[in-house]
């Protein structure tokens, strides 16, 4: 019986770091998406700016 318990503690555990690192892991993409396409958007316009001076 407590053998069984503490493998059960083991991949509690695992499980726990896993889900944590697989919620940083999708907060970061989003954090990297939306950081992309806000600083896209300024460099569109100076890139048209440019060009429209040329």
């Amino acid at each position: 019986m407590k053998k069984k318990k503490k493998q059960i503690k083991e991949e509690n555990c695992f499980v726990e770091m896993f889900k944590e690192l697989s919620f940083t892991i999708i907060a970061e993409a989003i954090f990297s998406i939306i950081w992309n396409a806000i600083l896209f958007i300024p460099r569109s316009i100076i890139r048209l700016y440019n060009n429209m001076s040329l």
